[in-house]
């Protein structure tokens, strides 16, 4: 089981004392469970209840997967929501910076016609 909780804390990407706050027990007592003592059934249910994400079977008998399957599905859900969105918010970006791209095409254009304008008519008035 020492090598399941550090397994865990990995995958949360916690260190060994955040853990053991979040589970509500004291950082020597979690050292001692990462250095091999088995640890009570209170502090099993304790990370069970913080952490529903990880099987029981595997934490405590090592058997199956780490992640229970509807955690899985439910990240997995979770990551396509946000890809989606990330890429909704792309798509926007994306004709927003087309619209002024375009706009900017117009001013060019205006600012050559002006241009003209202004060249002719002080062509014109030097030659007078």
């Amino acid at each position: 089981m020492t090598e399941r909780l550090k397994l865990i804390i990995d995958h949360l990407g916690l260190s060994v004392l955040a853990f053991a706050k979040s589970i509500d027990a004291s950082q020597q007592m979690l050292f001692n469970y990462t250095k091999g003592r088995t640890p009570s059934l209170e502090v099993i249910q304790k990370i069970l209840t913080v952490y529903p994400q990880f099987n029981v079977e595997w934490l405590v008998l090592g058997k199956g997967e780490m992640l229970r399957n509807e955690a899985i599905s439910k990240q997995n859900d979770n990551n396509n929501t946000t890809i989606e969105q990330l890429l909704e918010q792309l798509t926007k970006k994306d004709k927003l910076i087309n619209h002024i791209l375009d706009e900017l095409s117009e001013q060019r254009k205006e600012n050559s016609k002006l241009m003209d304008m202004l060249i002719k008519e002080v062509g014109i008035s030097n030659n007078v």
